[in-house]
């Protein structure tokens, strides 16, 4: 009963949103913050809140496919984020490998053409989020409707050098 309240609650939200837009944004960035407030508020662990975010994750990449939005950056984990306890971090890095590993196996992606890239300084996390990273980049590759760039280790540093490699590409 809930569930179907639920749906279409969400339904008409959706419907709102896109009269309220107008035209359509082509790329849209998300940072994903306030997982652990959210967790702490539920009376659950703060890989739970996590959990949650990256579950929401998954609805935000529908719904860019359904709106025509060509690219989405998702802000996942930031070069502040390795100052974090080292049992929440690694929790985060289990998370970031099971969903980069899902998310390239998933059905919907292929069937929507979603290619899945890591941008950052991805060879400062683990192996294990490494290897995912080159998994998903690998069974996306040949896409190209629906750009997901998964910012990990990402700060402001790693913004300055991207911008300072694409502007020497450029020269």
């Amino acid at each position: 009963m809930l569930g179907g309240v639920r749906r279409r609650m969400v339904g008409a939200y959706e419907r709102l949103l896109e009269r309220e837009i107008g035209g359509v944004p082509t790329h849209v960035a998300v940072i994903q913050d306030g997982n652990r407030r959210y967790a702490e508020k539920q009376g659950e662990e703060k890989t739970e809140g996590h959990r949650a975010g990256a579950d929401t994750t998954e609805r935000v990449l529908r719904w860019c496919g359904d709106l025509g939005i060509e690219e989405l950056t998702l802000y996942a984990f930031s070069t502040e984020n390795f100052e974090r306890p080292p049992n929440e971090r690694e929790a985060l890095f289990d998370l970031i490998t099971e969903k980069l590993r899902s998310f390239a196996d998933r059905e919907e992606v292929h069937d929507r053409e979603v290619r899945i890239r890591a941008i950052g300084e991805v060879d400062r996390l683990p192996p294990r989020v490494r290897e995912a990273v080159d998994y998903a980049e690998a069974r996306t590759a040949q896409y190209d409707e629906l750009h997901l760039n998964v910012a990990l280790a990402y700060g402001g540093r790693a913004e300055l050098l991207g911008v300072a490699r694409d502007v020497a590409r450029e020269a």
